[in-house]
């Protein structure tokens, strides 16, 4: 069924859900310095460039969670 949720004896993975947007970022918050080397960056496009409409200009938890 979906949304699929796993549980094992000490854990649970589940989708993200808006309400948990403050605690994400939380958790990102206390651990930035060990994200940093695998977070994504926005690619740098001249404004006006065919692809600049596309690119976002700031991350998203509302698009993660879509």
């Amino acid at each position: 069924m979906w949304p699929v949720t796993l549980s094992g004896e000490s854990v649970e993975l589940r989708p993200p859900r808006l309400r948990d947007k403050s605690r994400w970022n939380s958790v990102r918050a206390e651990n930035k310095e060990w994200l940093t080397p695998w977070e994504a960056t926005i690619p740098v496009v001249a404004e006006g460039a065919p692809a600049s409409e596309f690119i976002a200009k700031s991350s998203s938890f509302s698009a993660m969670v879509r």
